[in-house]
């Protein structure tokens, strides 16, 4: 197989995507000749057949599909949107828009791929989180998401490496003793710090792996400086604590007493690395407890 050229192969895909905006569904049994349709078939053996994508509106559904159809044949794996044979596996996805902040958009796609007789293979997640006014007007993140994926899944298809399990969900409660909007700001920007390091969140409904916990604590001023501390347990839903870390900075005083911003983020980013640490040290210990 020729060596993969992501640079080349996004300018053509730019090209193809483009062009074949207009087209109602061009990657649907109709839209295509049915000499079209026999040349996506995948060969006797285990090619990818791509079924539902849910979640987001059908032009961008369609582009989605497309960009990780391919992705996946530049990867060398038979996909199809159109055709499938009795060995194939099944890819399924959805995506998740959340819009809370009034300003950013966060984008989760999930995808899953299961065997011909419905067994899991793996799931595949890509997240990103970006100004509203981008996602409104900019299909590039979408394209760069999908492209992501495509590897992911390619591999999980061939079977290249052991898939380890997935690392656990972690819920985010509302942060205690934040002054001003802290207990908002900082509980969503720690989400949105979580999420851009690939720390997966637990969903509405769905029992988190992980809690973490945190509060905020708040030195007396003095020569208009006071030192913050900010305390961070990360614990098991049974109350077993899995680890802490504490940041510390001195600020303004009074800087937290009112809308918190980019303080937040700065904040949320060291959040982050602390909680991947964490999840990184119980994944090392693991082996340990079960010899």
């Amino acid at each position: 197989m020729r060596p993969f050229r992501p640079g080349a192969f996004l300018a053509s895909l730019g090209i193809l995507l483009l062009t074949g905006c207009g087209l109602p569904h061009p990657f649907a049994p109709e839209a295509r000749t049915p000499q079209e349709q026999a040349a996506l078939l995948p060969p006797h053996g285990q090619g990818v057949w791509v079924g539902d994508f849910h979640g987001l509106p059908a032009e961008q559904s369609v582009r989605v599909a497309g960009t990780l159809l391919a992705a996946l044949h530049a990867e060398g794996i038979p996909a199809s949107a159109a055709n499938r044979n009795e060995a194939s596996f099944v890819l399924n996805g959805a995506a998740d828009v959340t819009g809370d902040d009034p300003e950013r958009v966060r984008i989760v796609l999930r995808w899953t791929l299961t065997t011909a007789a419905g067994e899991t293979v793996g799931t595949v997640e890509e997240t990103n989180t970006l100004p509203k006014a981008r996602w409104e007007n900019d299909a590039r993140p979408l394209d760069r998401l999908a492209l992501s994926a495509a590897g992911k899944i390619a591999r999980l298809a061939r079977g290249d490496e052991p898939r380890p399990p997935p690392p656990p969900a972690v819920a985010v409660w509302p942060v205690d003793g934040a002054p001003g909007d802290g207990r908002r700001a900082l509980t969503f920007a720690v989400r949105t710090a979580l999420a851009d390091a690939g720390i997966p969140l637990a969903r509405a409904g769905q029992e988190p792996g992980l809690i973490l916990l945190g509060g905020v604590e708040l030195d007396a001023a003095e020569a208009g400086q006071q030192e913050a501390r900010l305390n961070w347990s990360l614990i098991r839903p049974d109350g077993e604590t899995v680890g802490a870390f504490t940041q510390v900075n001195r600020i303004a005083a009074g800087r937290m007493d009112g809308p918190w911003g980019i303080l937040a983020s700065a904040i949320a980013a060291g959040t982050a690395e602390g909680v991947a640490a964490l999840i990184e040290r119980m994944a090392d210990e693991k082996p340990a407890e079960t010899q």
